[in-house]
């Protein structure tokens, strides 16, 4: 009973997979200037951006 249990839930998980667009994400490295500080919300993202990358480059260096 417990190994169709287990194939019933494999076959179920296997049908059940994520559509193939749910992968496809663009880049968040490479930004057109063009449209970076079109508005706020972008420019406001730019700086978030630079802000991780000091905030990341900190922590692994151990300094605050």
């Amino acid at each position: 009973m417990k190994k169709i249990f287990v194939y019933f839930a494999t076959i179920l998980l296997g049908l059940s997979a994520c559509s193939k667009d749910f992968l496809e994400t663009t880049s968040t490295s490479d930004v057109d200037e063009a449209i970076m500080f079109l508005n706020t919300d972008n420019a406001l993202k730019a700086i978030n951006g630079i802000h991780r990358l000091m905030y990341e480059a900190a922590a692994a260096t151990g300094t605050s």
